[in-house]
């Protein structure tokens, strides 16, 4: 995953930070990494799978609802997204200042991840 740059430089620069990391087998040995290596905090670097139940085992795809996956692979015209291109259609969306509606599901993982995050920032 390649945080170790920026871990050093926000540590350096005292930038308070969190990092979150995908809940497969990468993101679970990156996590493991950087609390060991830069003697971390579990609530500064952490995985899907500890904001929120349903994100066990899951990549950052899993935070939204499988219609808004179909959403965005249609918008893009494709069969299967990529995570750049959620963030770019979430930047679209915003830069038009559109109004979606989101599924409860992603509501209630978005309000978790940003409980974890606040977690974060308050343990720092």
């Amino acid at each position: 995953t390649g945080m170790d740059e920026l871990i050093g430089l926000f540590l350096g620069w005292g930038v308070p930070f969190v990092v979150c990391l995908d809940d497969d087998k990468e993101g679970r040995n990156a996590c493991k990494k950087y609390r060991d290596e830069w003697s971390l905090p579990d609530c500064r670097v952490f995985t899907l799978g500890d904001v929120h139940p349903s994100l066990k085992g899951k990549m950052v795809e899993a935070m939204l609802s499988s219609s808004e996956l179909e959403r965005i692979a249609e918008h893009f015209s494709i069969a299967k997204i990529k995570k750049g291109q959620i963030g770019q259609y979430f930047s679209e969306i915003l830069a038009r200042d559109e109004k979606i509606s989101l599924a409860d599901e992603t509501i209630e993982r978005a309000k978790a991840f940003e409980n974890k995050v606040v977690e974060g920032f308050q343990g720092t």
